[in-house]
């Protein structure tokens, strides 16, 4: 087991904070990935509440030579325990929205300025400049 596991988790947590996160240490609530009094870091995105995530820290398969890793709850790997800015990075990147393939389909039809055949616009803009519909 990992001497000073909590100083670690408060280590991510302050890197998380760094990187404009919400985050502290907790117990992880019981999970198929996680075990009862589990400790684990907390994290939220404050430009998208209810964006969330439990942060754990696993034990290699094989010891001593093994590395400990930062785990999300659900059990996908981070980043190595000791690359803290690369685990807040990738934390901060799973837990910021993405936009949808509708969102980015609609701005696919933007092209140079052109408006491109958009649903609902009257047929003599459907291709025209932008500023003439």
């Amino acid at each position: 087991m990992m001497q000073n596991k909590d100083a670690w988790l408060l280590r991510l947590a302050n890197s998380l904070v760094e990187a404009d996160l919400i985050a502290k240490v907790t117990n992880a609530p019981p999970t198929p990935y996680t075990r009862r009094g589990e400790r684990c870091v907390w994290v939220e995105n404050p430009r998208h509440p209810g964006w969330v995530a439990r942060i754990l820290l696993r034990e290699p398969k094989s010891l001593p030579q093994g590395v400990r890793w930062w785990h999300f709850s659900w059990n996908e790997q981070i980043a190595p325990v000791y690359d803290l800015d690369k685990a807040a990075h990738r934390i901060a990147e799973r837990l910021t929205p993405r936009p949808t393939s509708l969102a980015l389909a609609e701005a696919a039809r933007l092209i140079e300025g052109r408006l491109i055949a958009l649903p609902g616009l009257p047929a003599d803009c459907g291709w025209g400049l932008q500023d003439t519909c």
